[in-house]
C-alpha cells in the first residue's frame, strides 16, 4: 500500500510544521517482514514560532495482497493515525527605559519579543506618576489598547508615543513610568511580561533643556537726583521662569539703605546739602544659589558670558545750589582807609 499525511484528525497545520509525505510506498514481504521501511518517518519542523499544539493524520491506503486476506484495521480501504505536535516554544515580552531631552516632544518605548507569535498580543497601556506631572510635563495615557502584530520580533510604540511638553520652564530632570497590563492571546501560546509578573514596567525619563540668565535688564538705567525721598532703581531679568525659588545677595561699594524684589533693588538716596559733581556707585548681585538640578546663572551681557557675580552703575546728580552775594558797603572817606565787602553763600 502507500502513506500520507493528511489533515484527517487533526488539528490546522500550516506549511512549515512539518514535511508532507505522499504516495509512500510501503511493501511487507512475505513472513511479516517490513521492506524497505520498518517505520514511516513524518519530519517534524524545529522553528521558535509560539503557537498551540498541533497535529496532523497519516493514512494507509491501497492496500494490496495478492488474494490474500489481509484488511486495514478499520475494515475499511484506509486507516489513519494522527500524530501530535506538542509545542515547546515560548515568548518573553520585556520593555526598555527611555531618556531623552524635553524639546523631542515625543517619548515612544520599545519593546522586544523573544520569538515570534503566530497570533496577535494585545495590552492595556497606562502612564503611572512619579515626579513628573501629567498635564503639564506629559500628556498622560490610560487604559489604551496597543497590539503587537502576529510574526513580530520587535516593536516600538509608535502609534502611541507619549506627549511630551515643550515649555520654557526651568525645572529638574523628571520621570513617569509606561505601564504595560493585560496580556491578552490566543489559547494555547506560552507568553509572558518580563519577570512574570502582571504589569511591565518602563521608566521614562525627561530631561529638561531650559536655562534662565539673570542679568540687569535692557531698560535698567539706574539714575536719580538727590534728596528726600528720592529713589534710584535697578532693574533686573531672568530669561525664563524657574519651577522653585532662586535667591541671589545683592550689595553696594557704600552703606546705602536698599531694598529689593526679583525684578528690582532700589536705593534710597541722601539730600546732603553739599554742592558736588555726578556721584557713582555700584550694585553687586552675587551667591547664586541655585536649586538642585535647575540651570540657572549669572550672565555678563558686556563680556556675552557666565559668571559668579554681575554689577550695574548708578549715577546721583546733584540737586544743590551754591549762590553768592555780596552786601552793600558805605564808607566815610577821611575815615574808612578801605571798604570792606563780605561776600557769603
Amino acid at each position: 500500500g502507500t502513506a500520507k499525511s493528511t489533515d484527517v484528525g487533526g488539528t490546522e497545520v500550516v506549511e512549515g510544521d512539518f514535511n508532507l509525505i505522499s504516495g509512500q510506498a510501503i511493501t511487507i514481504n512475505a513472513n511479516g517482514d517490513l521492506v524497505p521501511n520498518t517505520t514511516i518517518y513524518v519530519t517534524v519542523i524545529d522553528d521558535n514560532l509560539v503557537e498551540t499544539d498541533e497535529s496532523f493524520g497519516l493514512r494507509l491506503e491501497g492496500l494490496s495482497a495478492s488474494g490474500r486476506n489481509v484488511i486495514f484495521s478499520s475494515a475499511s480501504s484506509t486507516v489513519d493515525a494522527t500524530v501530535s505536535i506538542d509545542e515547546t516554544d515560548k515568548s518573553t515580552i520585556s520593555m526598555s527605559n527611555v531618556t531623552q531631552s524635553e524639546a523631542l516632544g515625543t517619548m515612544n518605548f520599545d519593546i522586544v519579543i523573544t520569538n515570534p507569535i503566530d497570533q496577535p498580543v494585545s495590552l492595556t497601556v497606562n502612564t503611572r506618576v512619579v515626579t513628573a506631572t501629567p498635564g503639564s510635563d506629559y500628556t498622560a495615557i490610560s487604559d489604551a489598547t496597543y497590539t503587537i502584530p502576529a510574526g513580530t520580533l520587535s516593536a516600538s510604540l509608535l502609534d502611541l508615543p507619549v506627549t511630551i511638553t515643550t515649555d520654557n520652564l526651568v525645572e529638574a530632570t523628571e520621570s513617569f513610568t509606561l505601564e504595560l497590563s493585560g496580556l491578552t492571546v490566543a489559547s494555547g501560546r506560552d507568553v509572558t511580561l518580563s519577570g512574570l509578573g502582571a504589569t511591565l514596567n518602563a521608566t521614562g525619563t525627561i530631561e529638561d533643556n531650559d536655562e534662565a540668565q539673570i542679568t540687569f535688564a535692557a531698560s535698567n538705567t539706574p539714575t536719580g537726583t538727590e534728596g528726600v525721598g528720592q529713589l534710584i532703581t535697578f532693574k533686573i531679568a531672568m530669561s525664563n521662569p524657574v519651577d522653585q525659588t532662586v535667591t541671589f545677595d545683592y550689595s553696594t561699594d557704600f552703606n546705602a539703605n536698599a531694598t529689593a524684589g526679583f525684578e528690582s533693588v532700589t536705593v534710597n538716596l541722601v539730600n546732603n546739602e553739599i554742592v558736588e559733581g555726578d556721584e557713582y556707585f555700584d550694585l553687586l548681585l552675587s551667591n547664586l544659589a541655585i536649586p538642585t538640578g535647575r540651570n540657572v546663572y549669572f550672565y555678563d551681557v558686556d563680556a556675552m558670558t557666565t559668571t559668579t557675580e554681575i554689577s550695574s552703575t548708578a549715577t546721583i546728580s546733584d540737586d544743590d545750589v551754591a549762590t553768592i552775594s555780596i552786601a552793600d558797603k558805605a564808607v566815610t572817606e577821611d575815615v574808612d582807609a578801605n571798604a570792606v565787602l563780605t561776600l557769603t553763600s
